[in-house]
């Protein structure tokens, strides 16, 4: 996978989330043999995220959405984790 990048969207923070929330958190694209995500986060959780980031706490991103289709895929939900579990991959189809 290649490069993921966050968007902080001060209309995700607690509080001033609206009722009516996205569908899509993100995207994934497939462009010239690399998957790029781009994920919405929190403006307010940027800092520790980073500081997470930085500390070597979080080494996967567990994505959940469609599948690829022309190249392009809905993110539906996402979280960080230090490890994975089996139950997180993808199946064997």
């Amino acid at each position: 996978m290649g490069p993921t990048r966050f968007l902080p969207r001060r209309e995700l923070n607690e509080g001033e989330r609206t009722e009516h929330e996205s569908e899509n958190v993100g995207s994934l694209e497939l462009y010239h043999g690399r998957m790029i995500g781009l994920l919405s986060i929190p403006s307010d959780a940027l800092l520790p995220v980073l500081q997470m980031m930085i500390g070597s706490r979080f080494r996967f991103v567990v994505l959940g959405g469609d599948r690829l289709r022309y190249r392009r895929a809905a993110i539906r939900t996402y979280r960080l984790e230090m490890t994975i579990d089996e139950d997180d991959l993808p199946f064997e189809e």
